[in-house]
């Protein structure tokens, strides 16, 4: 381990993400349902992400807000070596990137602006004690009156089983050479044989450590290092984030998920029962974690309370909202979580808001005189919608060359396994998840090949090239076989796909 990481996993990279939760308007969204003034993003405001890891999420949102400066902050070179190059090939000019620990940033008192939006994700559980007090610190020092903060960190509530594994991982791994990758290896093996033991924690919690190693054994292993292999990894109950926050003059304002708007209506009768005694919100948001063995809390905060909406700001807000389709494909059923588990959506309310957005972009305002439902039954869908990102806010962005040439560097560079497979939507604010085939089709489209044939012989000549192949039913496809898969895939990917990139300005010209 590197010494100036300070315990912090650093020679194995951060896979490249974008969370929506990060977003501006995102974050404005939830504001707004929790009775708060939003941040104007049309006009000039400062971001910052402490801790951005390879920094694809800044990039989408530098290209997303012209207006806004971004800066974000990571401590390890490679991460910011290797975004600062992105971002100037992508000519994004409002965003920049250092390579700096947040002592350092504390050190420099000019060194940011007063901040309207400072994120950090997951990081308050993995640092060691000395830097959450100094992220602290610097939303003290930093952070706008009106301003708005976002931490992420794991919940005590659900990790009750699986803290006491972290630690084994972590004493484990010090046992094995090689990076962190090869260490995790042989903890994973190392684990499977400790799960037949049947007494004790291993009995008690066989379920539990089931489903983590099978996790370990499947998802991104860049991941899984760095959700694990920190010697000062921490879980928090609620009401001690909380209390540190306050330091900072920072208030708990809400959950990073809209749909959270809702949750209380189905909350069991028991625990809104216990609810209505309890004042403390403290209290009262540990009481809900530990309901529903919370694992994750996304918590929005505010530093001193913007000006309060009401229920007539807030239903006029809605109502000239206007609304985009983003998920094109047919949706069975409309199911939603929720810290209270799965929620079901009404398929006669829900069905006729996606068949009249897959034919054009609507307000609120207009749905309501197209569908025959209550105010109340159709705003409360499409805050659901929005949250699982089946639909999107839209808003012209006039300067969506951004964005274009940020999608253009991301796609040309698909198969360098750089780990970039988000595509910026500027009209929607927002970026979607794309794999290797639909990046490459998205490659060739930019460079001309509109026609269906010769969109199929690009993507299928940039595969083979490579030696890569697309699997149907667990078996490889190659030569006609592929090609004739291509084009069932390239069907779907103009009648789904192609709409939502014209309609986004995800194809405008730069």
């Amino acid at each position: 381990m590197n010494e100036w990481m300070e315990g912090y996993t650093s020679d194995i990279e951060y896979p490249a993400s974008y969370y929506r939760e990060l977003d501006p308007n995102y974050l404005n969204f939830c504001a707004i349902l929790a009775g708060v003034e939003p941040i104007a993003t049309t006009e000039a405001f400062n971001y910052c992400e402490l801790g951005c890891g390879q920094g694809l999420g800044v990039l989408v949102l530098a290209a997303n807000y012209p207006h806004g400066e971004f800066y974000a902050v990571d401590y390890n070179p490679s991460h910011i070596a290797q975004v600062r190059a992105i971002a100037k090939e992508a000519k994004l000019d409002n965003v920049y990137f250092f390579e700096k620990s947040f002592q350092e940033m504390l050190d420099e008192p000019s060194f940011l602006p007063e901040i309207d939006f400072m994120v950090f994700h997951g990081i308050y559980t993995w640092v060691n004690d000395l830097n959450r007090n100094n992220l602290i610190e610097l939303c003290k020092r930093n952070v706008r009156a009106g301003g708005l903060v976002y931490n992420s960190y794991n919940a005590k509530s659900g990790w009750l089983a699986g803290e006491p594994i972290q630690k084994l991982i972590w004493g484990l791994a010090k046992e094995y050479q090689g990076n962190s990758l090869k260490k995790m290896e042989k903890v994973v093996a190392t684990l499977d044989g400790l799960k037949n033991i049947k007494q004790g924690y291993f009995k008690e919690y066989a379920n539990s450590i089931k489903k983590r190693l099978d996790k370990m054994k499947t998802a991104n292993k860049n991941y899984i290092v760095h959700e694990y292999l920190h010697e000062d990894w921490k879980a928090f109950y609620f009401p001690e984030v909380c209390e540190a926050m306050e330091k900072a003059k920072l208030n708990y304002l809400c959950l990073a998920n809209p749909a959270e708007a809702f949750s209380e209506d189905l909350y069991p009768k028991e625990l809104t029962q216990q609810l209505e005694m309890i004042e403390d919100l403290s209290n009262r948001e540990l009481i809900k974690d530990l309901t529903f063995n919370t694992n994750f809390r996304k918590d929005i905060y505010t530093r001193g309370r913007r000006r309060g909406w009401g229920k007539e700001e807030k239903a006029a807000w809605l109502l000239k909202q206007e609304w985009i389709l983003i998920k094109r494909t047919e949706i069975s059923v409309f199911e939603f979580n929720l810290s209270t588990g799965k929620a079901k959506g009404n398929e006669l309310v829900y069905r006729p808001i996606i068949n009249a957005l897959q034919s054009a972009i609507l307000s609120t305002e207009q749905l309501l005189e197209l569908i025959n439902i209550n105010i109340s039954s159709i705003t409360q869908a499409l805050i659901l919608l929005y949250s699982t990102g089946v639909i999107g806010i839209y808003k012209k962005n006039e300067s969506s060359s951004k964005a274009v040439n940020l999608n253009k560097m991301i796609v040309k560079n698909a198969f360098n396994d750089s780990g970039f497979k988000h595509i910026v939507l500027p009209n929607a604010n927002t970026a979607i998840s794309f794999d290797l085939v639909g990046l490459t089709f998205l490659n060739g489209f930019y460079q001309g090949y509109e026609k269906s044939k010769d969109l199929v012989d690009y993507v299928h000549k940039a595969l083979t090239a490579r030696k890569l192949y697309i699997l149907k039913d667990g078996k490889q496809l190659e030569a006609e076989a592929m090609r004739s898969q291509l084009y069932q895939i390239e069907i779907e990917w103009r009648k789904n796909t192609l709409p939502v990139l014209q309609e986004t300005g995800a194809l405008a010209e730069s």
